[in-house]
């Protein structure tokens, strides 16, 4: 059978019912799109979030799975009469929907080939090969490895010379050839097809990463992949890997002019890992976007490199247009982040940051992470303190999380810190779940703590900035979702209000 069309699935994905939906854009899907069509294949993208907002089933008494419905997705690949169906399954929680929607796809149209990719599949292969209704594994980035295979099967050929695939031979035995190229020209990838989504879906509703916008015609672009940190709990590597590659600043405006001549945009996602990590670059993209006199607001929710923060970059990033900086400083405690977490970071540094990016005039959030194997009751606290006297906007703290493809899911596996029940495919997207049991926490205290000290947290924010905090609530999150962020405060006020001790 040749292959000629291919339909491109994002499938749906359970949230917890205290958290608000959102809606990204799916840049990987419309990139790989964009390479399938660019190889002369028809293609077509369904996002079924964007496409099944408003349908909502309760999973548990904790959970809500939203989207189209596993027939309605059949039915639609039904309406297309693809070849072959590839499924993103960017989180592990996704895995089990991914398996259902896979299973249907087979009972209904036993010869349409199915290709699994996305950060789960990527850092689990085998195991997600072992469904029998999945055909095909692509490991990390697919932009040529899915062309790649398409010609394979065309040709009648073997894959078995392929990088970065899990497949089974022709005895049904599964093989694995891991991720070793990737992409070193990003410039030379076709720009994201996304005029096969339904943009105006996405910018009237306004739900993307983070849901905090100051416009509604927003989207994301990436400029850069791979991080060479080594953060213990990180998952991103099964996808980029850990060289540093980025696309020229030339590339990278070039891009933004084109969305902003195309779909009117007012504002951009960039989704790097690390997009400051090339100081040199990011100013050349700064002063590129000045220089032509684009006139769009950016924000970079995945966090920028603090590392590589300086008072010059900041006065650049400001003037392009960032408004926000999203520092991921992860431990208020500097033994927690060089030992335990290997963050290349200095406290005194984020400090330092934080300082300047207020005299500019930037609005900031700030990440942590707190639950590792080894931290202690003290240098927790010294995070959650840490959290309390910063001057900034927003302040989150998440549960460290044994995804598949961390060292972190390596170490509590081997020291038998996790339940005996435990599952990736249960680990949610938002963190907020313990999962790891230490001589000095288990996964119920941690949950309770981590709630606590979320709304004494709450209240110090309000304290220094009522005005700004009332307004930043309303705006980015009773408007967007009035019933989870109420959810959300009832149960952080009942965990600050109950008995626990770590």
């Amino acid at each position: 059978m040749k292959i000629k069309k291919v339909f491109l699935l994002f499938p749906p994905c359970p949230i917890p019912k205290i958290f608000p939906k959102r809606v990204q854009m799916p840049l990987g899907i419309a990139y790989l799109a964009s390479s399938i069509r660019a190889a002369g294949i028809d293609v077509k993208v369904l996002d079924s979030l964007i496409e099944g907002w408003n349908q909502v089933e309760e999973i548990d008494e904790r959970n809500i799975r939203f989207g189209l419905s596993n027939r309605q997705i059949v039915d639609r690949i039904s309406e297309y009469g693809p070849d072959l169906v590839g499924i993103s399954c960017m989180f592990s929680i996704q895995a089990k929907i991914v398996s259902e929607i896979a299973s249907e796809i087979k009972n209904k149209f036993p010869d349409i080939k199915i290709v699994l990719g996305g950060a789960h599949p990527s850092a689990m292969p085998e195991d997600s090969i072992a469904d029998t209704n999945i055909d095909y594994v692509l490991i990390g980035e697919a932009e040529a490895a899915f062309v790649e295979l398409i010609r394979a099967l065309n040709r009648n050929k073997t894959v078995a010379e392929m990088d970065g695939i899990c497949y089974r031979n022709e005895e049904g035995l599964l093989h694995v050839n891991p991720k070793k190229k990737y992409i070193g020209d990003l410039d030379a990838l076709p720009l994201p097809a996304w005029e096969l989504l339904p943009v105006e879906k996405y910018f009237k509703l306004n739900r993307p990463h983070g849901t905090v916008t100051r416009k509604n015609r927003i989207i994301p672009i990436i400029t850069s992949r791979g991080c060479p940190a080594k953060c213990v709990f990180c998952s991103i590597h099964p996808i980029w890997g850990r060289v540093y590659r980025a696309r020229s600043p030339i590339s990278v405006v070039g891009e933004i002019e084109t969305l902003v001549n195309r779909y009117a945009i007012q504002e951009i996602q960039i989704e790097d890992d690390n997009m400051t990590f090339d100081r040199k670059r990011a100013e050349e993209i700064c002063d590129l976007i000045v220089d032509k006199g684009i006139k769009v607001s950016f924000t970079a929710p995945n966090g920028l490199a603090v590392w590589a923060l300086d008072k010059n970059l900041l006065l650049k990033l400001r003037k392009a247009g960032f408004y926000r900086l999203t520092l991921a400083v992860e431990s208020g405690s500097q033994n927690t982040l060089t030992h335990i977490i290997h963050k290349p970071l200095k406290i005194d540094k984020v400090l330092e940051i934080i300082k300047d990016a207020n005299e500019i005039g930037f609005d900031i959030d700030v990440f942590f992470v707190v639950g590792f194997p080894g931290e202690t009751p003290s240098e927790m606290q010294k995070t959650f303190d840490l959290g309390k006297k910063l001057d900034v906007s927003s302040v989150k703290y998440f549960i460290a999380t044994p995804y598949p493809g961390t060292e972190l899911l390596e170490i509590a596996g081997k020291e038998n810190l996790l339940p005996a029940d435990f599952d990736p495919k249960d680990l949610g997207i938002n963190a907020v779940k313990g999962n790891i049991t230490t001589e000095y926490f288990t996964p119920e205290m941690l949950e309770k703590k981590v709630s606590a000290e979320t709304f004494k947290t709450q209240i110090a924010l309000f304290k220094r900035h009522p005005v700004r905090y009332v307004t930043g609530i309303f705006r980015n999150y009773l408007l967007k979702d009035s019933g989870a962020t109420i959810a959300f405060l009832r149960q952080s006020l009942k965990n600050c209000l109950s008995k626990h001790k770590i």
